[in-house]
């Protein structure tokens, strides 16, 4: 046999070798996780420095819901079941879970991002940019435009989704629009929207004497440029301020 020979079959050998070798660790590393259990919760919220809805404590006390989970073997962890559960919190955007080949059970989280919160009496709510409602958090409050009156939304203590109603569900998109039309400029300046019996709004500053008539939420970017144009050139030149600045028809300020 020539060396050529001896050698190709040598390799050919080593090849078996080898991948015998990586079946047995393989059957090896399987037979171990099926006999490891989880035992600790790692948890990541991932947009912890803008919002803090909820800590690593509040997922421990979200999964309880699940069951007992600690000392459960990894392959029997229904990592689907603890992900609806904690979709289903207001606060809670999406959730990632897995295990690890140590035990360890590994939550990452992302919150929800409020764009406008609605008030009903003693009761409130946030809604996100895409019209996902959901209750006040009382651990972290956040500074967005708060919207009172006529609130065309059928809305109870404790809700959480989206409205039913195509109407509501068209509005609140346009609220919430409105909402991140005005942007960090607006956010700092107008702290309530009120709306009308006939659904018109009113925009409200944090603080000055105004009242700007928006209308209906629509036009928001023209409107907004108009308010600013009465803030850079108007308002200047007044010594008392204006109560009423009309946004509602086009190209114009009335200012009263």
């Amino acid at each position: 046999m020539s060396s050529k020979g001896l050698n190709m079959i040598l390799s050919a050998v080593t090849l078996c070798s080898a991948v015998a070798i990586l079946l047995l660790a393989g059957k090896a590393y399987s037979r171990d996780r099926h006999l490891v259990t989880c035992n600790t919760l790692e948890t990541v919220i991932l947009d912890s420095a803008q919002r803090k809805f909820v800590s690593g404590k509040d997922i421990e006390l979200f999964l309880d819901d699940y069951g007992p989970w600690r000392g459960e073997r990894l392959e029997e962890v229904d990592l689907l079941k603890m992900e609806r559960i904690l979709d289903s919190k207001g606060a809670i955007k999406e959730s990632n879970v897995w295990t690890g080949d140590d035990g360890v059970l590994h939550v990452e989280i992302t919150q929800r991002a409020p764009v406008i919160r609605f008030q009903k009496g003693t009761s409130g709510w946030y809604a996100d940019a895409g019209g996902f409602i959901f209750p006040l958090q009382e651990r972290f409050p956040v500074r967005v435009p708060v919207v009172d009156g006529d609130l065309p939304l059928t809305l109870t203590e404790g809700f959480k989704g989206y409205p039913e109603s195509v109407e509501e569900q068209q509005w609140l998109l346009q609220m919430s629009a409105l909402a991140a039309g005005m942007g960090s400029f607006w956010s700092e300046r107008i702290g309530q929207i009120h709306v009308l019996p006939n659904g018109e709004l009113i925009l409200i500053p944090r603080s000055g004497e105004e009242r700007f008539h928006f209308g209906s939420p629509t036009g928001i970017k023209d409107k907004l440029e108009r308010m600013k144009l009465y803030y850079q050139c108007v308002a200047p030149t007044r010594e008392t301020p204006y109560r009423s600045v009309d946004l509602r028809f086009e190209g114009q300020l009335v200012c009263r």
